[in-house]
């Protein structure tokens, strides 16, 4: 085993509290989805997907708290961004199945997370691990109505 680094505790206490905030924040939106659209026979396939999503991204966080400032590997991208996916997959899936339209800010979240896979192996752990926390961070924040992104439209 190597050195320790100094600050290395600090880092992976902050992975630490990265994974449970992001963890809460999945839970938050599904949460939304669940309380706020009901359920249908149609869904209920979309519930697995976003708790299979939840417990991928999981095991992510705890491959970047072991090693926090470790460049992500294969297994880190997989688990921590193709769960996040995985888990808006179902949160999309969901949310046609319910009210019929496809969500466009899911559909964006997954594209954000889909980029941060590509530059995943120019990251360190724990950078990979906050910006996927800020994409689902947002997420939750538009799903709950605090925070109305701008429009693109040129005539408003």
């Amino acid at each position: 085993m190597g050195r320790p680094v100094a600050g290395a505790g600090v880092v992976t206490v902050l992975a630490a509290v990265l994974g449970f905030a992001t963890i809460a924040v999945l839970v938050r939106l599904y949460l939304v989805a669940n309380l706020r659209d009901g359920d249908t026979a149609a869904a209920r396939p979309a519930r697995a997907l976003m708790v299979a999503g939840g417990v991928i991204t999981a095991v992510g966080l705890v491959l970047v708290a072991f090693d926090p400032w470790d460049t992500a590997d294969a297994a880190a991208i997989l688990t921590l961004v193709g769960g996040s996916i995985v888990f808006l997959a179902g949160s999309l899936v969901w949310h046609r199945a319910v009210s019929g339209r496809v969500s466009r800010s899911r559909a964006l979240a997954i594209g954000a997370l889909v980029c941060f896979a590509c530059i995943g192996f120019a990251l360190p752990g724990v950078v990979l691990a906050a910006l996927v926390f800020a994409v689902l961070l947002l997420l939750a924040l538009v799903a709950s109505g605090w925070f109305t992104p701008p429009s693109a439209s040129v005539r408003e």
